[in-house]
């Protein structure tokens, strides 16, 4: 659980300064693409919390709340950006 409170805090304080300047290897959608790796990874975090809390969680929990964690968390952000 620490791991995945100090990715979120990783994640926060990436988000809150200036964007860079353009990478020397860019392409169309490497913003998304960017994205879609970091918060797959947060949804790997909370995944394997999950499974190594000795919690009988169901299948279905083990895949939405990851899930759900990941997506909401990403909004969450979006929605800090838009004030930085």
């Amino acid at each position: 659980m620490l791991a995945v409170i100090a990715y979120c805090a990783l994640l926060f304080w990436m988000s809150s300064g200036p964007i860079p300047a353009a990478a020397p290897i860019a392409f169309d959608g490497l913003d998304k693409l960017l994205h879609a790796a970091a918060y797959g990874l947060l949804a790997v975090m909370v995944f394997h919390g999950m499974l190594r809390s000795g919690r009988p969680w169901s299948p279905r929990a083990l895949f939405w709340v990851p899930v759900l964690f990941a997506a909401l968390y990403g909004a969450s952000d979006e929605f800090h950006q838009y004030f930085v």
